[in-house]
């Protein structure tokens, strides 16, 4: 070795002892990040638990970051205490860990602050809305999505009316449920109009699906695709493939894409020739 690098290396290494040991001796320390920032990083660990998979290394991951979100929680709380976004972040990180009652208690918490704007309001009110139809209390999770409603945040409207649909099913009120479904399309909301029909599909109700699938999509190839995909789950096959045939004809490769993404539903197609014939040569049939 050059006696220059040799000289190098001894200098950096002299210096890296005499950093260790002013860290060391405490005459560095670190800096705690602000509350909002430690809250973000709570955030986003819960976001990696939420699409971590369903295997051992997922679950793994998924605590880990539960954990670490909880230590960010931790470290945040003194200076955060009452900010919503902490009750918010808390309750999140509880509906996570499976404790619902303490999820709803944190909501409560970030509602009853002072500072928390209507937007957020609504947004709380319908979480908490959510996790009472998860503990089979639909009549308060009704009463939420009304408190939602008559804060007037108009991008909560759908969900709003949506969340109320849900809760009316859940007490055995159909017609009440469709009514409020079809909300969205009676002011002409297109995208709230899509997401109701998708929905009242979930639930079996597919005659009134079609009808806000076609009010939301008038007649794109996507509308097409939509009722394609639900004639296939009322087994009406000679609709749905006229349909599928129609969509495909404006967007060969977008609406391959969606038949492969709802493969599940197509299945039941894979038999039949004119499927067959539909997709593109490079495309199996879904299996």
């Amino acid at each position: 070795m050059k006696a220059e690098n040799t000289r190098r290396v001894l200098a950096y290494s002299a210096a890296g002892l005499v950093l260790g040991g002013l860290a060391w001796g405490g005459w560095f320390r670190t800096v705690d990040a602000d509350p909002d920032t430690l809250l973000s990083c709570a955030a986003m660990e819960m976001t990696v638990a939420r699409t971590a998979p369903a295997s051992p290394e997922g679950r793994k991951l998924r605590e880990q970051s539960l954990a670490r979100a909880e230590s960010f929680l931790h470290r945040a709380v003194a200076a955060a205490n009452e900010d919503p976004k902490y009750h918010v972040v808390e309750g999140d990180l509880h509906a996570l860990r499976g404790k619902p009652e303490s999820a709803l208690a944190s909501y409560g918490s970030a509602l009853s602050v002072d500072d928390c704007v209507p937007n957020e309001a609504s947004m709380l009110l319908l979480r908490r809305a959510e996790l009472l139809l998860g503990l089979d209390r639909p009549s308060e999770a009704l009463e939420e999505a009304r408190k939602a409603q008559s804060l007037g945040v108009s991008r909560f409207e759908t969900k709003c009316e949506l969340m109320a649909a849900r809760a009316h099913l859940a007490q055995g009120r159909r017609d009440d449920a469709l009514e409020w479904a079809a909300r969205p399309a009676s002011r002409g909301d297109n995208a709230g109009s899509i997401e109701a029909a998708a929905w009242l599909e979930s639930v079996g109700e597919f005659d009134a699906a079609a009808q806000n699938y076609r009010a939301g999509l008038a007649s794109t190839h996507h509308a097409d695709y939509c009722l394609a995909r639900l004639k296939v789950r009322q087994s009406d096959f000679d609709t749905a493939l006229d349909l599928l045939n129609r969509a495909i004809s404006h967007d060969r490769p977008g609406v391959l894409r969606l038949v492969r993404q709802d493969k599940e539903t197509w299945r039941a197609c894979a038999e039949i020739e004119g499927f067959r014939e539909l997709l593109s040569p490079k495309e199996a049939a879904p299996r």
